[in-house]
């Protein structure tokens, strides 16, 4: 069951960012830990430069859960950074319906946004 609404509705970062970002917001997609974020990265930042909502998502190496972090530009022009453990608990690893979180920062004003040595978008 458990997996099957994960699948299904997608874990609280999923939600969270779909939330804030909007519903004409672009989906620059979720980078695999192994994965290329090059085409995700200058996706949110050509959506970023043109003012528009984005959402952007790199899985991390985690060692007991699933984590990654992101970023998501709202309509209103408010840009944060979330970082999800999907078992703060470490569990059985993976992701947990009941005891996932999401972490939400607000970037700072003004935003200063770069490319950090992985390729992810990130902000400071």
């Amino acid at each position: 069951m458990e997996a099957f609404a994960l699948h299904a509705l997608g874990d609280d970062w999923e939600r969270q960012s779909r939330k804030l970002s909007g519903p004409r917001a672009a989906d620059c997609g979720r980078v695999g830990v192994r994965g290329s974020p090059t085409a995700a990265t200058e996706c949110a930042l050509k959506a970023f430069r043109e003012g528009k909502p984005f959402r952007v998502r790199y899985d991390l190496p985690g060692i007991d859960s699933d984590i990654s972090a992101g970023l998501v530009y709202t309509p209103e022009g408010k840009l944060y950074r979330l970082n999800f453990d999907g078992d703060p608990s470490g569990g059985q690893g993976g992701t947990s319906w009941s005891r996932q979180r999401v972490g939400k920062a607000a970037c700072p004003l003004p935003f200063q946004i770069y490319i950090d040595r992985d390729s992810h978008l990130n902000c400071k």
